[in-house]
């Protein structure tokens, strides 16, 4: 399991996070209320849809205390991130948009409870 704060200090993010996607065979995509409002999330999401096309790489959305339509609709806070963004990325948001919809139609899992202290609990979860 590849989780981005067990980065050691000094390491460059960017390069890690997209290299680790690279080498993935399989990517377990986590979406939450928030997820949208991170250009970085979008960014990796973007990535991965890249690799699933070039590499067949496997991809599970979760869909943690969000509803499934919310993020293929881009309904409620996704609206809402993605309008924001608008501002500072209007180059990317439509690329984030069309990523959005194409993992939110992917077979995964709906998990509404927040019984999950943080995303890897869930994570390991779902791997058992």
């Amino acid at each position: 399991t590849y989780v981005d704060y067990m980065l050691r200090e000094g390491t460059e993010i960017l390069h890690s996070l997209l290299a680790a996607i690279e080498q993935s065979e399989i990517a377990l995509i986590i979406f939450c209320q928030d997820y949208a409002s991170s250009q970085w999330c979008l960014e990796e999401l973007a990535k991965i849809l890249e690799c699933r096309k070039q590499n067949g790489q496997i991809i599970i959305p979760i869909f943690h205390n969000v509803d499934p339509s919310w993020v293929r609709r881009q309904k409620e806070s996704y609206h809402h991130a993605l309008a924001n963004h608008e501002v500072r990325f209007a180059d990317r948001v439509q690329i984030w948009r069309d990523a959005l919809k194409e993992a939110a139609n992917l077979s995964g899992f709906h998990s509404p409870s927040s019984s999950f202290r943080n995303d890897a609990d869930l994570v390991d979860e779902i791997v058992k």
